[in-house]
């Protein structure tokens, strides 16, 4: 594929990421979570402030080579790609190393198009990439990034995935464009700054009816929907069962997965019982094979990981 993913992490990248981890830390109180917010937001201003002057509240730049548009006023995914043209790059180098000529790949959970754009250029002209995001303003720049390199081989969705298709509604979060959710959590004086969340309609579609309307053979899925990943799984078991050698990587959170009304043990349950084995990606490059048992006791509350799916082994 054209461009290169990051090869290594920077210091600062480090630092950042420490201090997210740290606000989201179950075992911290909500002074020392406050204080570790507080220390990640004056990073972003004053480092913010000594970048080139930026007219309004977006940018266009290059992130592994390609060119993206994203909304300043996000706190998370947009902050990390623009301050250090990085993000989750043990996950990136791994979904990357997946893609090959040709395939299908669903993104749920698109956002401004970050995974959807490494998606199109490694499947190539002839692969599919199919990208979900239901929050409009998001939606408008998954759109716009597809225009701006020129893939052809990408079909934007703006609806949710969920277990049934239909109407649904969507809340969305005032201080993190990456946590609109399709369910209330209950969890805003942690997660929206003590504010109630703003809910808007939007559609949403079960995957396996959605893919059986267009005939699809996916090959990849990558799912990132705020705890809400047991909810769609249980709209696209069809679709799971289908093809043997589909690679599902998914972010794991146990604190959403409880507010959105699962047990995080039995998404990973679930994923047992479709015949996948659990996999994690390895900052050396490649998986390792992991276990539900381990996982269920290494991530808890609001910590989280990205894990991968597969019913074969992932080297």
């Amino acid at each position: 594929m054209d461009g290169k993913v990051p090869e290594n992490e920077s210091v600062l990248y480090r630092v950042a990421l420490g201090l997210n981890r740290a606000a989201r830390g179950s075992r911290l109180g909500p002074g020392l979570a406050r204080a570790a917010y507080g220390v990640w937001e004056a990073f972003w201003r004053v480092y913010l402030a000594a970048r080139s002057p930026l007219r309004g509240t977006s940018a266009d730049f290059k992130v592994a080579g390609h060119r993206i548009r994203m909304d300043l006023r996000d706190r998370t995914v947009t902050r990390a790609l623009y301050l250090f043209r990085l993000y989750e790059p043990i996950e990136t180098r791994c979904f990357v190393g997946l893609l090959r000529m040709g395939m299908t790949v669903v993104d749920i959970g698109a956002n401004t198009g970050y995974y959807t754009i490494l998606a199109a250029m490694g499947v190539g002209p002839h692969g599919k990439v199919i990208a979900f995001e239901p929050y409009p303003p998001n939606a408008d720049l998954l759109r716009r990034n597809v225009a701006l390199n020129n893939l052809g081989n990408v079909r934007v969705e703006a609806c949710a995935v969920a277990s049934r298709t239909g109407p649904a509604a969507l809340y969305l979060c005032s201080i993190n464009e990456g946590d609109h959710r399709v369910y209330d959590g209950d969890d805003d004086g942690f997660y929206n700054a003590g504010r109630a969340r703003e809910r808007i309609p939007v559609a949403a579609v079960a995957l396996d009816d959605y893919v059986e309307r267009l005939g699809l053979d996916v090959d990849l899925m990558k799912v990132d929907i705020q705890g809400a990943e047991h909810s769609a799984l249980m709209g696209m078991r069809r679709t799971l069962s289908a093809r043997r050698e589909l690679v599902l990587m998914s972010e794991f959170w146990p604190h959403g997965l409880l507010r959105s009304g699962t047990r995080p043990e039995e998404f990973l349950g679930e994923m047992g019982a479709l015949g996948f084995r659990t996999f994690e990606g390895l900052r050396e490059g490649g998986f390792r094979r992991t276990s539900a048992e381990e996982v269920l006791a290494r991530v808890r509350g609001r910590n989280s990981t990205i894990l991968f799916f597969s019913r074969a082994e992932l080297v």
